[in-house]
Order: structure tokens, then C-alpha cells, then sequence
């Protein structure tokens, strides 16, 4: 196996770790609010970087949830201050099952446009292989575009010539992991925001680093 690079280490011992020094600051947690975060703070980092450890299955997303709606009781009984959903930390947590419940009733085609009943067909750079027999995107591309290939792999290593764009995909691919904003802004500099490369090219990219 390749030598890891990311700063992010597994496992419950771990995770259940860092759960506990969020939830040991009491104001961060009650007054948590998404939108006043910085992508551009690493030390301390301004959003909890629990989101590996959900995902991978090292801490229960509930226990999170509770804990912190624990939190934000005992500041509303004592009326101090404290945030609420969605920009809260419960809130992020409901937003976080809402997009699961959306993918629980499309399956497969939720990550993919065909066959997507909540997806906007636009003729992108690079479009998927579709499987005729399952109607499910095959992992692989048609490239229609040389200079939409090259876009998209200047997009890929960091190399665009915009250093905020390249400076987040080079931190992607070295941790793993980006804030919710640098992800917003190089998801949308990769579709609609420069290269016109389709979003399907681009969550391949998120899902391996």
C-alpha cells in the first residue's frame, strides 16, 4: 500500500477522540454555524473534520447529533447563546440524512444524470458510458473535447493557473479532504464556473482524491 499523506488517521479510538474535544468546547458546539466557517483555517481548523469518520464508519453520526443537542439544551435552559438548524451542528446532521434519504429512493442513478428524475440534462465535456443494459454510468468517459480533457486534467493535479482552485485540489489529493466551500468553489469552476466538464468527472475525482 502507498504510503498515507493525509493527517487524518482512522478508527473509533480515534474518532470518538475527536468527538469529545469538539464537544468539550461548549460554545463552539452550541453556536457552531456553517456559513461563518473559513476554508482558510487550519489551527485550529473552523469545522469539525468529523466528516471521515462518518463516512468511513469510525463514529456513529447519532451519537454526534445527541451529544451536541445536549449541548444546546443546556444553553437554551440557562439562555445562553447557542445556533439551530440547518446551520447548527444538529442542523448539518439533518442535512446530512436528508441527502441520504434522497439517495435512498433513486439508488444508483442519485449519482449519476441518466435516469436521474432529479437531474437537469446539460451536454457537459467529457459525458459518462452508460451501461445499455443497466442504464448506470460504466466508470468511463468519452472524450468529445481534447481541450475539455486537458481542462479537466489541469483541474484534476492543480495545475489551472488559478492558485485558489489549485491550491484546494492539491490539498484534496494530499489529505483527503477539503472544506465544504473550497469543494463548492472547485466543483463549480470544473462545470459551469470555466471548464464545462461534466459534475460526474468531477465526483469520481472527490470519491478517490
Amino acid at each position: 500500500m502507498k504510503p498515507a499523506t493525509s493527517s487524518i488517521r482512522g478508527g473509533e479510538t480515534l474518532g470518538l477522540a475527536a468527538l469529545d474535544a469538539i464537544i468539550a468546547n461548549e460554545h463552539y458546539t452550541a453556536t457552531f454555524e456553517k456559513p461563518n466557517t473559513a476554508p482558510t483555517a487550519f489551527e485550529p481548523q473552523s469545522t469539525t473534520l468529523l466528516s471521515p469518520h462518518h463516512h468511513f464508519g469510525s463514529l456513529s453520526c447519532r451519537m454526534l447529533y445527541w451529544r451536541a443537542q445536549d449541548i444546546v439544551t443546556e444553553h437554551e435552559k440557562q439562555k445562553k447563546p447557542h445556533s439551530s438548524p440547518p446551520t447548527s451542528l444538529t442542523g448539518q446532521m439533518l442535512f446530512r440524512d436528508m441527502y441520504f434519504g434522497a439517495q435512498a429512493a433513486l439508488g444508483y442513478q442519485f449519482a449519476q444524470t441518466m435516469g436521474n428524475s432529479t437531474a437537469r440534462f446539460i451536454p457537459w465535456h467529457l459525458p459518462s458510458r452508460v451501461d445499455k443494459g443497466t442504464g448506470l454510468i460504466t466508470g468511463e468517459y468519452d472524450v468529445d473535447s481534447e481541450k475539455g480533457k486537458e481542462y479537466f486534467l489541469r483541474w484534476r493535479w492543480g495545475r489551472t493557473g488559478f492558485p485558489w482552485i489549485d491550491a484546494l485540489m492539491r490539498q484534496l489529493r494530499l489529505e483527503g479532504w477539503i472544506h465544504h466551500l473550497g469543494r463548492h468553489a472547485v466543483a463549480c469552476f470544473l462545470t459551469r464556473g470555466g471548464c464545462y466538464i461534466d459534475w460526474e468527472r468531477g465526483a469520481e475525482v472527490f470519491e478517490v482524491g
